[in-house]
């Protein structure tokens, strides 16, 4: 699946080299004396994959939550944006994600979709009003 616009990337954590040509850390810069990884620790590797790997982000929410839909208390299968992308919510932010399951989260979805229709057809129709009156 293509990323989102906005939604971070394993090239925002680029391979360096310091001015002496020793590898960097990916996440904190730290040298890499002797190590075969991009990483200079387990917290740094695992602070990266909870920015941009939706799967390790997905297993954190639901285990954060239980493995429980917060709505209705069923299973959760799925993970929520609360603010969806569409409409500017952050993408890795475990404020902005919940555990839902998979009825509850159609359900969201579809009444989100319907709320931005309604918001753009709202402006439309103000923009013609005021082109009429103008």
């Amino acid at each position: 699946m293509p990323r989102r616009k906005g939604a971070p990337s394993w090239d925002d954590f680029p391979r360096r080299k310091d001015g002496e040509g020793r590898w960097l850390c990916r996440k904190c810069g730290a040298a890499l004396d002797g190590r075969k990884t991009s990483w200079c620790s387990k917290a740094c590797l695992k602070a990266v994959l909870l920015t941009c790997d939706w799967g390790t982000i997905r297993r954190a929410i639901r285990r954060r939550d239980k493995w429980k839909c917060v709505l209705c208390g069923d299973p959760a299968s799925d993970v929520d944006h609360i603010v969806e992308l569409a409409d500017g919510g952050s993408f890795s932010d475990p404020s902005n994600l919940r555990s839902l399951c998979a009825k509850c989260h159609k359900a969201k979805t579809v009444e989100a979709r319907r709320l931005r229709k309604e918001a753009r057809e709202h402006a439309r129709t103000h923009e013609a009003e005021a082109e009429t009156k103008g």
